[in-house]
């Protein structure tokens, strides 16, 4: 592929809504929920995968399973729902036959709820995109089935949040969830030698009205190589100021941080290591957790050069096992991040202080497991 441009990108299958941190969707899991009484997430238990609460008051942990034989996939949150995939092996074929079903996990009950009848069926919890149409919150849901000839759009079903009724289907360009119910679209159109140029980026707030578009001309400064994949995770400071878009390159990540009131470009910069869940943006710095061979918290702000960011590494945990849950909580005073653990080693929960000159030491680390 020639070298197109920093606003270029082949048209890779993105699936709607999937970010490229570290494989992981924008989901804000593990969570706090129920009043930031509870703090929710996914992690390896005894018995396999599980959901886990941990009761910030009393230090108590639960695991809770599926019932009936299911097995839990994932889960992430919806607004602030806590959903859950499950599959089931049919015993006539169980290497190669699954049924999927996904259900709503109510944190104050501690049960599973059945989820809409209108989705029961559809593996749809992954590419479910929290978003905003006529002055209400809603979900838009790829279609099952997408016309072969859509002119580059996408066919979405709208339900209604957070009552998840099936409200009208629309037709728009690529969408990617922002946070909080805002969303943008991508705006793409084929160059000649076969590749995709992005446009324009539309960014909408959480009433569906369209704040302000990010231009093909601003988009460029950000510092792109020639990598293969549109910017397909946005994320917004708490402030709703600024909007993070990250592309993938190569193992690592390049983002751009735009003034969400002009669609200005404002820095960027880019890291040679995997970005792991959700970072935390703020105007002039981006916290994240990086690494390959360990886990850092890595504070990046502008540099001199336009593109490029000065990078501030520490180092909080030097064995990396892999992890790639986490968000910041919703005070922005620390990262929540799952380690899952093996046969002998429960998986744990660990409390990261968003900080300068932050050490392994000030990790507070919670074990998830029962009292025997």
């Amino acid at each position: 592929m020639n070298r197109i441009g920093l606003w270029y990108g082949a048209m890779a299958a993105v699936a709607a809504g999937a970010a490229l941190m570290g494989g992981c969707l924008p989901d804000d899991m593990p969570a706090y929920t129920n009043g930031g009484k509870t703090v929710v997430a996914v992690a390896q238990g005894p018995s396999g995968q599980a959901l886990w609460t941990y009761d910030v008051q009393s230090g108590k942990v639960t695991p809770y399973s599926l019932p009936d034989k299911w097995q839990l996939q994932s889960a992430r949150m919806l607004g602030d729902q806590v959903w859950v995939r499950g599959g089931l092996r049919h015993e006539q074929d169980p290497a190669k036959h699954w049924e999927h079903s996904c259900k709503r996990f109510d944190p104050v009950k501690n049960e599973f709820v059945a989820g809409p009848p209108a989705l029961e069926g559809r593996d749809w919890l992954s590419g479910a995109i929290p978003a905003s149409d006529e002055g209400k919150m809603c979900l838009f849901v790829p279609s099952a089935a997408q016309p072969s000839n859509n002119e580059g759009k996408i066919d979405y079903d709208v339900f209604s949040f957070p009552e998840i009724k099936q409200m009208k289907w629309v037709k728009l360009d690529q969408v990617i969830p922002a946070g909080r119910f805002w969303w943008l679209t991508l705006k793409v159109k084929k160059q000649k030698d076969g590749s995709r140029e992005i446009g324009n980026v539309d960014l909408f707030n959480a009433e569906g009205k369209k704040v302000v578009t990010i231009t093909n001309e601003e988009g460029r400064k950000m510092k792109y190589q020639g990598g293969r994949e549109f910017p397909a995770y946005a994320r917004l400071s708490e402030d709703f100021a600024v909007l993070l878009l990250a592309l993938g390159e190569q193992g690592g990540y390049n983002f751009g941080v735009f003034d969400t009131g002009t669609g200005k470009f404002l820095w960027g910069g880019s890291t040679r290591f995997v970005l792991k869940g959700n970072p935390l943006v703020k105007r002039t710095e981006v916290w994240a957790i990086e690494g390959r061979s360990d886990i850092a918290l890595v504070r990046h702000t502008p540099g001199e050069e336009a593109g490029k960011d000065k990078q501030d590494r520490y180092v909080i945990n030097p064995a990396n096992p892999g992890a790639d849950q986490l968000t910041p909580s919703p005070d922005g005073s620390h990262f929540v991040m799952v380690i899952n653990g093996g046969k002998d080693k429960p998986s744990r929960l660990l409390f990261i202080p968003i900080k300068e000159g932050v050490a392994e030491k000030d990790v507070r680390s919670v074990e998830l497991k029962t009292e025997k």
